[in-house]
């Protein structure tokens, strides 16, 4: 059996990848991987997959929604929605389009591979139904004209037999008996119905002065393996008939013993016995059968004292047994419509069930979520305290007098402590970007003084390695941008850090400009170096979390292999992206994007900012904070600054302090007993 083939559409090439990937580990076949809506629609018409995962959100004229739309009702593809974040609008068309799930980023695998089960298990049940439906449909259609056939061809014999007075009294009475049957069976609407139908002909056969007590129906499939009995003037009859439904009717039941005659006068060709039939007879001494076929089996009528019946007798008793095989006809087509009900009765209450599963699942992960984000937030409280104290007490040792070995130590305790600090600052905010608990500031900067401060940042390591570390900046660059400047900030400390990092010869190159689009800029960064390099191999894993070229690099050059992944997701975050050209021995040069928006007003000149910084002022400053170590190093700061502190350890007493005395400046701790700092402020 061939594999399931899978077509992704995502604008993210590394999402695209990993999912691909994901997918032919779980066995299934990626015949594409698209980037638009555009795209998507001609490869699916082109290609037909058995299911279409759909990013929402995609580049192009036709967003994710209306390629699945199309994609839906045109070719009659499952499509299943994956998306990080969409607004409410976005949200309720896509409920429009039906998918079959929707998925959440980032997603687990066993959901992914759940999902796509579920769709594609749906759309196997719908196609069925679809089916079913048509041949239904079909089969209603064929038989539905077959007795608007038979009732003109009846209407033409009323009306023949109305202009043919000598006619005999008895025909008219049958046709019109005939016409009663057929009538009642057009009215049928359910297995049961064929009771009455039988009753119809019983009361027909009593008016026309045949011994309607004498008569019985019997029905054989066409394989000779099932019969029923149905005699409307015994018990049991609709229990009889409702064997008949079930598939799987025992084959060897007594009442199938009892009735075997019938399907002896069936497979000898629908033979009359006569009256004088020896004991041994498949009838019994003294019985008769008549026998009449049709497409779905054998219709039977039997009587006894045979000699009471004539030709005329006989007669009637073949013409309503020909009515009779319509009947049974109806009867199996109401079963199969009952059945095709019965599974879509089916396949609507598992997609349900299937829908309420999603909308739990869905529940949880926000819940897992939220507890995540409270989690991450108490231990950044948690770990940042302590090393607030460490590198607090730490400068203020070193501002004191210590002697050259003292100095040296404590300056190695500083600078592990910074660089314990970057790590654990990059794993929260991994942390919170995974969590999606990480928002951006909307401020106005200066873009050129951001690219200016964190080039010079980097100049005094790259003139110890002896490399030239260059800013290019286009002369149309706006330089009052409205945004994230300390994520944009960060973004670049990874790059030009990195680069510096793997580079021992040469220099590196930041270049930056910037393109108006409707609503702003779109900037455009690349970090330039002449270092290692690396090869496609490794350029596929780079930006992943924890990830470095091979393991050798992280043992030559350190490093937790965190800043690239935080990158990417700050990145997308600000609507940009970021992608790397590179080749083994030959560096590489890192590139990114991001969206800004037009500056709501200038930002304040540097140099204005520096003057203001020279101006000292003695300050009051009331400082709410429960942890002593952090009060002790806060307090060693600021009076060594030359400012009056008092400390206080909450937030009660800080409105007590705040009631009682007048005070420039209050630094306040967010997470405080008995009152923390929100509620105080």
């Amino acid at each position: 059996m061939s594999a399931v083939r899978i077509m992704v559409v995502e604008d993210e090439q590394i999402i695209a990848l990993n999912i691909a990937t994901k997918l032919q580990e779980m066995g299934y076949e990626v015949p594409a991987m698209l980037a638009t809506g555009e795209d998507a629609v001609r490869e699916a018409t082109e290609l037909h997959p058995d299911l279409v995962l759909m990013d929402i959100n995609l580049a192009g004229q036709m967003d994710g929604v209306e390629a699945a739309a199309h994609i839906r009702e045109e070719l009659r593809i499952p499509v299943i929605y994956l998306s990080a974040f969409s607004d409410n609008a976005t949200m309720e068309r896509a409920k429009a389009t039906e998918p079959f799930a929707y998925l959440l980023k980032p997603f687990k695998d066993r959901e992914l591979q759940n999902s796509i089960e579920i769709g594609l298990y749906k759309h196997r049940i719908e196609a069925q139904l679809e089916r079913a439906n048509a041949e239904l449909e079909q089969r209603v259609i064929e038989r539905t004209a077959e007795l608007v056939r038979t009732n003109e061809s009846l209407k033409n014999e009323v009306a023949e037999r109305e202009q043919a007075e000598q006619m005999l009294r008895w025909e008219y009475c049958l046709e019109e008996a005939e016409t009663d049957v057929r009538l009642k069976i057009a009215e049928m609407d359910r297995p049961e119905d064929f009771i009455e139908v039988a009753q119809q002909i019983h009361r027909q056969l009593r008016q026309l002065g045949v011994r309607h007590d004498q008569v019985s129906i019997q029905i054989v499939n066409v394989s000779g393996s099932d019969l029923v009995c149905i005699d409307p003037t015994a018990d049991g009859a609709t229990a009889l008939l409702a064997e008949l439904e079930t598939p799987d009717w025992p084959r060897n039941s007594d009442r199938a013993e009892r009735y075997s005659w019938v399907v002896d006068v069936w497979r000898s060709g629908g033979h009359l016995y006569q009256k004088d039939t020896p004991a041994d007879s498949p009838l019994g001494a003294g019985l008769s059968a008549l026998d009449v076929a049709f497409s779905q089996g054998t219709l039977a009528i039997t009587y006894q004292q045979p000699e009471s019946y004539g030709t005329h007798e006989i007669g009637i008793l073949k013409r309503f047994a020909r009515v009779l095989s319509h009947g049974f006809q109806r009867f199996w087509d109401i079963v199969e419509r009952q059945r095709g009900e019965k599974a879509l009765r089916q396949a609507k209450d598992e997609a349900e069930t299937a829908q309420a599963e999603a909308e739990t699942a869905r529940a949880e992960a926000e819940a897992a979520s939220r507890a995540k984000s409270q989690f991450l937030a108490n231990m950044s409280h948690e770990i940042r305290t302590p090393m607030n104290a460490i590198m607090g007490m730490t400068d203020l040792v070193l501002r004191t007098h210590l002697d050259a070995d003292q100095r040296d130590n404590l300056e190695v305790v500083r600078l592990s402590a910074q660089n314990l600090l970057d790590l654990i600052n990059d794993i929260l905010d991994l942390s919170r970007i995974e969590a999606r608990g990480l928002t951006l500031e909307e401020t106005d900067f200066s873009l050129q003084q951001i690219l200016c401060d964190t080039t010079r940042t980097f100049a005094a390591r790259a003139r110890e390695k002896g490399l030239s570390l260059d800013l290019a900046m286009d002369d149309a660059l706006p330089d009052a941008l409205r945004g994230d400047p300390m994520r944009l900030r960060q973004i670049l400390v990874n790059l030009i850090g990195n680069a510096l990092k793997f580079t021992s010869a040469g220099g590196i190159e930041v270049r930056a400009f910037a393109q108006a689009d409707k609503s702003g800029f779109e900037l455009h960064c690349s970090v330039r170096d002449s270092g290692i390099g690396m090869s496609p191999e490794q350029q596929e894993h780079i930006f992943e979390a924890f990830a470095q070229a091979d393991t050798s690099t992280t043992r030559r050059y350190g490093g937790s292999g965190l800043g690239l992944a935080i990158s990417v997701n700050l990145v997308k975050l600000m609507g940009g992206r970021i992608w790397v050209d590179s080749a083994a021995g030959e560096g590489s040069t890192f590139h990114f994007t991001v969206h800004l928006e037009h500056a709501l007003q200038d930002p304040p000149l540097a140099a204005v900012a520096q003057a203001a910084q020279d101006q000292f002022v003695r300050r009051h400053i009331l400082l709410a904070e429960d942890n002593p170590l952090n009060q002790k190093v806060a307090v060693g700061l600021l009076r060594e600054a030359g400012h009056e502190i008092t400390v206080v350890n909450n937030g009660l007493e800080a409105v007590a302090a705040l009631a009682a005395g007048t005070f420039d400046i209050v630094l306040m701790d967010v997470q405080m007993p008995e009152m923390d700092g929100v509620r105080c402020d």
